[in-house]
């Protein structure tokens, strides 16, 4: 995947970006201590503020508690996992903005890299081996290079990560800290449908560590 390179954005378009998530209308957020086994199939099912359901259906994903996450409780992915878990409800519709956040603490131990969140087409948020740095990929509409956007993390400590996209304007914030692109040649991000996946790619890329506090706002309005 060709990447451009990093464009200066202006401080305005950087506050612009970082709107506040109570801002963010029909935002879909999970809380990960309302997880529990379902009397019927005994499969961990988490519901979202919205008509939306994460099923947990691989031994590779769990529920670990976990002091220091929202709730005492986290997903903990093993880097195993066979297939991404997919967000019910079908697959989320095709936009020119979002709004994602999420806790990280990515395992310092982990050898490849792993695919957080996908949006497949338009948007994708990768941890790299060892938990130290995160990259997102926003596809543009020619399909062609992609912004690229990286910041550090501190593997095995959680770390908090915003995806803002609006129009061509990208920004990536890490433990509070902005970085900023646009979208080259096309000015706006792919707009695709697509079934929103976690902790994996279709392709691969196994996300290894905890994630919790997941909110998810397609499109950002």
């Amino acid at each position: 995947m060709k990447t451009n390179k990093r464009t200066p954005l202006a401080l305005a378009a950087l506050l612009a970006l970082s709107l506040p998530v109570s801002t963010v209308a029909g935002a879909d957020t999970w809380d990960i201590s309302k997880g529990k086994p379902s009397v019927s199939d005994g499969k961990v099912r988490i519901p979202g503020s919205g008509q939306r359901v994460l099923l947990l259906d691989d031994p590779a994903v769990t529920l670990v508690e976990e002091a220091n996450a929202p709730g005492g409780v986290a997903l903990g992915f093993s880097g195993t996992q066979a297939k991404p878990l997919i967000v019910s409800g079908g697959p989320f519709q095709g936009t020119k903005s979002l709004v994602w956040k999420v806790q990280l603490k990515p395992a310092g131990n982990s050898t490849e890299e792993g695919t957080v969140l996908q949006h497949s087409g338009a948007c994708e948020l990768r941890v790299k081996p060892g938990g130290r740095e995160v990259r997102l990929y926003v596809t543009g509409t020619d399909k062609g290079q992609a912004a690229m956007l990286r910041s550090p993390l501190t593997p095995d400590e959680w770390n908090t990560v915003e995806v803002s996209v609006k129009d061509s304007e990208v920004a990536l914030t890490v433990n509070g800290h902005p970085v900023a692109e646009v979208i080259p040649n096309s000015g706006q991000m792919n707009s695709t449908e697509a079934f929103f996946r976690i902790g994996k790619a279709d392709a691969g890329r196994p996300y290894k560590g905890l994630l919790a506090d997941l909110m998810i706002a397609q499109p950002a309005e």
